[in-house]
């Protein structure tokens, strides 16, 4: 995604994920039975859901330049090594200053990506939404943009807990979830 973004600007990377979630079959977790030649998954799902994963994670950060700057650190600073899981999501969190495990969890551990649970409610001129996650990490707590106003995006921070807020001069049609930046399901009442 980063050479097509280099190459061919937002539009070749955002082309290029936006083909990837009907590769992923989403059986399997990415992250398989240690210790063993786990060799029965589909390797396009785990290399399509994966790259998925890190462009949501991207898009979480909503910081290219930190972005980068832990993409470049981790081929230094893990070069001629094997790492774990853990030592690089421990790494990401270091670089971030912020604990991002539940994250990581959700995606790699499980085969169900976190779901984004909508109550819309039209009042007059407004939107109340309600929303919440379901995932299946206890702890799940990832900001994810959605219409503010008309034609504009910003970010919410919903939990596996209900919140609400109020969305002015905006009518329920009006309404998105910036499915194009984050890989998750939408289910809305």
């Amino acid at each position: 995604a980063l050479r097509l973004k280099a190459e061919f600007g937002d539009e070749g990377e955002l082309g290029y994920m936006l083909g990837l979630p009907e590769r992923v079959v989403g059986k399997e977790p990415i992250i398989g039975v240690y210790d063993v030649n786990h060799i029965h998954y589909n390797i396009e799902d785990m290399y399509s859901k994966a790259a998925l994963m890190l462009h949501t994670f991207k898009n979480v950060l909503n910081n290219d330049s930190l972005w980068h700057d832990i993409l470049k650190g981790i081929q230094q600073d893990f070069k001629y090594q094997t790492i774990t899981t853990t030592d690089l999501v421990n790494y990401i969190n270091e670089k971030t200053k912020s604990d991002y495990t539940y994250f990581f969890d959700q995606y790699l551990k499980f085969p169900s990506i976190p779901t984004l649970n909508l109550k819309l409610v039209s009042k007059g001129e407004s939107v109340r939404a309600e929303y919440k996650w379901t995932a299946d990490v206890d702890d799940f707590r990832m900001p994810v943009k959605i219409t503010m106003q008309k034609n504009k995006f910003d970010f919410i921070y919903p939990t596996t807990s209900w919140q609400t807020t109020t969305l002015k001069n905006l009518k329920p049609d009006d309404f998105t979830v910036a499915t194009d930046e984050f890989y998750i399901e939408v289910e809305v009442d």
